[in-house]
């Protein structure tokens, strides 16, 4: 444990670049499609000039991340292991701010285990081998609270900036910030690192409002379902939802550690965490404003929660007077749990977060094993239907110049359909007229799989 402890920063390079490595062959996966290859496809078709999405694609967000994406693809080539490793600077910045933060806050015998265990969170890990958003985010989030705890106030400024731009989850943590600054009245000297955000992002979104009249989502927007108030009945809904997404992939383990220590310190005292106060207005602002709608729930979008939750764990398992031995136990079974989540596959009947944790890996594969049994059988990809993920064009997935794509169930009737456990969108209706399909072919790999039914 102690060699681990202090070679915990080469580990961490080493395996989030071997991640990065293995999976850059990866098509782009779930919301990826849409949030980073389709605004970048848009970007890089259109020669770089900045513009604002066709609707159809426009789910809200200032697209600086799809903007990126097509500036990398103009400079090194429009592949996948070019877009993979555009998010290695990014990961860096993740891996190097946790660094910094937990060194500041835990004795330097369990920093190091206790980088590599926040750093095993199955969601996070996933994210970082997905091309996607949400590796800005956190690593702009981390790289925030760095320079809080450093007082540096150009970095800061710069963090907030850079959230703001990133996504609407990024502006919410962004205002969740601004609300923690009102509550602990802070000096307005301190509110000018709010300034440039407020600016170009307000900026940005008023220009929005009067070319394309509208802001954040419209009436006939594709994602104006899941913009939906939701009810009484639907807002306790979400509510478990949102309590099992904390707990799942293993994170079960951070609370139960959090029980432990509070049944076992008679000093508990949660006030020493120094991002007490930026954790509680985070979880008000990005709970409450997914709780209300009705299909604003997703894994990934607390996954800055689950990293403060479970560095407020790694700071209080500091103050506990567990002898170190223990400690470095709690942190070594800790990590093994959330590494053990990626491996968690639920019943086929049973809603899967799979852009996660680490289990959608065989996707791909799979997905390229379909496609060379369609072309070698000359089935055309609109004669099977099927269900999101896979209802885009190929080119957004696999980065090629092909067009084709499959048919959505609900729009037709084709002699094929494609389903999966990875599907989570279809209906009991839909299933039950499944049952008396032809099975043409099945893939099945590490748990994941794939069935072309026929009539």
């Amino acid at each position: 444990m102690d060699w681990i402890n202090k070679n915990a920063l080469r580990i961490a390079f080493a395996a989030y670049l071997m991640l990065v490595l293995v999976n850059s062959q990866q098509y782009f996966f779930w919301d990826t499609v849409q949030l980073g290859s389709k605004h970048a496809h848009h970007f890089y078709e259109n020669g770089l000039i900045p513009s604002f999405l066709p609707e159809h694609i426009n789910s809200g967000h200032i697209p600086t991340f799809g903007y990126y994406l097509a500036v990398v693809w103009t400079l090194f080539g429009k592949t996948l292991s070019v877009s993979h490793f555009s998010m290695v600077p990014f990961i860096i910045l993740i891996i190097f701010s946790l660094k910094k933060v937990i060194d500041h806050q835990v004795q330097k015998e369990l920093a190091g285990l206790g980088l590599l265990m926040v750093l095993a969170d199955p969601t996070l890990m996933a994210q970082c081998t997905l091309m996607s958003p949400e590796v800005w985010l956190v690593a702009f989030f981390l790289g925030l609270l760095y320079a809080f705890q450093s007082e540096r106030h150009w970095l800061q400024m710069l963090f907030i900036l850079l959230l703001g731009l990133t996504s609407l989850r990024g502006i919410m943590l962004v205002l969740a910030i601004f609300m923690y600054f009102l509550l602990k009245r802070k000096s307005l000297k301190e509110f000018q690192i709010f300034i440039p955000a407020g600016i170009l992002v307000g900026a940005y979104y008023i220009l929005h409002l009067r070319i394309q009249g509208w802001v954040g989502v419209h009436d006939s927007s594709p994602w104006a379902e899941s913009f939906q108030l939701a009810n009484l009945k639907i807002i306790f809904k979400n509510l478990a939802v949102v309590i099992w997404r904390f707990l799942d992939f293993n994170r079960w383990v951070i609370y139960a550690v959090l029980f432990f220590l509070m049944f076992k310190s008679k000093k508990f005292n949660f006030d020493s965490f120094p991002f007490r106060g930026i954790l509680i207005s985070s979880t008000i602002v990005l709970i409450g404003f997914t709780v209300f709608f009705s299909g604003l729930s997703a894994h990934r979008y607390y996954l800055p929660l689950y990293l403060l939750i479970a560095l407020s764990m790694l700071h209080l398992l500091n103050k506990t007077n567990l002898t170190l031995k223990i400690k470095k136990v709690i942190l070594c079974v800790s990590s093994i749990f959330l590494l053990a989540g990626n491996f968690i596959i639920y019943p086929d009947h049973v809603s899967q977060g799979w852009d996660s944790s680490l289990a959608y890996m065989p996707y791909t594969d799979i997905r390229k094993d379909i496609e060379e049994h369609l072309e070698k059988n000359g089935i055309p990809f609109y004669g099977v239907a099927t269900v999101f993920p896979d209802l885009s064009f190929q080119k957004y997935y696999t980065l090629s110049e092909s067009k084709q794509r499959f048919a959505a169930a609900e729009e037709q009737n084709p002699k094929y359909i494609l389903i999966s456990n990875i599907h989570n969108d279809w209906t009991d209706e839909q299933k039950s007229s499944l049952v008396n399909k032809k099975l043409v072919l099945e893939y099945k790999k590490r748990g994941v799989w794939y069935k072309l039914l026929s009539d």
